[in-house]
């Protein structure tokens, strides 16, 4: 059993402000961890929650709260942690100093370029992201270009000893979450995530989210700027501006997923969920003046969804920020990771539940939940035929501009089948 602390900061105005202690007990599937606020965070006009669902700032002065048993943190500070493809870029580098990495350590070690806007560190009065374990030091390959990024990318995906020149970019994409290789690049001044496409890949995903994420802002979804590229004869990077930086005023935005705003954490991310959850945290949660517009955004989400057969549409793939411009808050974050998926069964499901029918992808059945989102069934309906036209028009074009290939396009034309079905409404049951 080994107790380990960190302070916890988050991106206020411009600079790290402390927050509180995170307390993680180490003792196998018996870990747990506990959390409380600094009374001079609690005072401040402008403190936003670590995690809004299970670190309220109301009534939090003299509380210590207790988080997930069995090695998970709070969901909050997960969201600002590595996901799958981070967490084996770091276990690659610890691995060769002899090093096991444990939920704490991705805590601390992700980097600077990590999601959203909390930093960690080891002791009270140092500024994050300044405690660099050995492993970790004196790397080079600082400035590499898209091209050595994606070959960084491929010896990290086979697990193959990296070169010595790749080793600073390796770090840098230890801090984003998801499974395909990614990392931070800065491009034209501004803070972007580049992610790479896999070595002969036969469904060119990179190629698919950049005409999938412009289908999705012709129907009026928000969506993050995408900028395709082509290197190495034939490899694709997407490049996706980050929607948690300014870069001309270096401000980090605070960012939760629905997986957080559900007050759950990592073991239960694949449990039973649906919309019409993520619709009722909202209702708690979300600015009060910008929740009738995000709620039927989220409505026409779900349908994109369905009409694209998109359907890893988990919790952590649904995330909220938080803005002041509009009124202190959280609010929807624009849409991302959005692909289209072979599609081989007549009967396809959502990840998520959808309506009354459960996880059945069918505009009847999003139209079922419709007042869930605070909509009349004639504007859910209206919704589901814009989309439906949008998509139904105009997905050959954009497949073709992004450069998908001619013989995937029947293929892709399948996973968009939903547009042009003339499903009957039914009436909800």
């Amino acid at each position: 059993m080994k107790t380990r602390i960190a302070c916890v900061h988050i991106f206020l105005g411009n600079t790290h402000v402390p927050a509180g202690l995170i307390e993680v007990v180490e003792d196998g599937q018996f870990s747990t961890c506990r959390f409380k606020y600094f009374l001079e965070y609690l005072e401040r006009r402008d403190a936003v929650a670590v995690d809004p669902a299970r670190l309220p700032l109301h009534n939090a002065a003299q509380r210590v709260f207790d988080g997930p048993v069995g090695g998970d943190l709070f969901g909050g500070i997960e969201d600002a942690c590595p996901d799958s493809w981070g967490r084996h870029v770091l276990d690659t580098a610890a691995e060769h100093a002899g090093q096991v990495l444990l939920p704490f350590d991705y805590m601390l070690h992700a980097g600077h370029e990590r999601i959203g806007a909390l930093g960690f560190s080891e002791k009270m009065g140092q500024m994050p992201f300044q405690h660099v374990p050995d492993w970790l030091k004196n790397l080079p390959g600082h400035e590499l270009n898209l091209e050595e990024m994606l070959l960084a990318a491929d010896q990290v995906d086979a697990a193959e000893n990296l070169e010595p020149r790749y080793r600073r970019f390796f770090m840098r994409g230890s801090s984003l979450g998801g499974a395909r290789p990614k990392a931070a690049v800065e491009h034209d001044g501004d803070a972007w995530i580049a992610k790479f496409g896999a070595a002969r890949e036969v469904w060119p995903t990179c190629r698919l989210e950049h005409a999938t994420l412009a289908l999705a802002g012709l129907c009026g979804i928000q969506v993050p700027q995408t900028h395709r590229v082509t290197v190495l004869g034939n490899r694709d990077i997407l490049l996706v501006k980050r929607f948690d930086r300014i870069s001309e005023s270096h401000t980090r935005i605070p960012f939760v997923s629905a997986l957080t705003l559900l007050g759950r954490s990592g073991s239960q991310a694949d449990s039973p969920a649906s919309y019409l959850d993520i619709a009722g945290a909202m209702r708690r949660y979300c600015l009060t003046s910008e929740l009738k517009n995000d709620l039927a955004e989220l409505f026409a989400r779900m349908v994109f969804n369905i009409c694209c057969h998109n359907n890893d549409d988990h919790l952590r793939n649904h995330g909220f920020m938080h803005v002041s411009a509009m009124g202190r808050g959280w609010v929807l974050s624009p849409v991302y990771d959005v692909v289209p998926q072979p599609h081989q069964h007549e009967t396809s499901h959502q990840y998520l539940g959808v309506g009354a029918q459960g996880r059945r992808a069918s505009f009847d059945n999003a139209l079922s939940a419709s007042a869930h989102f605070g909509l009349s069934r004639e504007d859910a309906a209206n919704i589901i035929l814009k989309i439906k036209g949008i998509v139904s028009v105009n997905w050959e074009r954009l497949m073709q501009e992004a450069g998908v290939p001619l013989h995937l396009l029947p293929m892709v034309r399948r996973s968009f089948a939903a547009a042009f079905e003339n499903e009957k409404l039914d009436s909800p049951a």
